[in-house]
């Protein structure tokens, strides 16, 4: 059995026709110490990946 430090990031993601199962669906997700505001500002502004473009004179 392998550690999950030492998987590769094919045995990481799951397969491509992989369907969840009803519990996997059903399962909540909690995160007990994002407020309302940190988590409006996650979803209303996410993060930008990447170098900003030159200006352009």
């Amino acid at each position: 059995m392998t550690n999950s430090n030492t998987k590769t990031l094919t045995e990481k993601l799951a397969d491509s026709h992989y369907q969840p199962s009803k519990a996997e669906m059903e399962q909540e997700y909690d995160m007990p110490r994002a407020d309302m505001e940190c988590l409006r500002g996650a979803f209303f502004r996410p993060s930008k990946a990447g170098r900003p473009k030159p200006d352009q004179n």
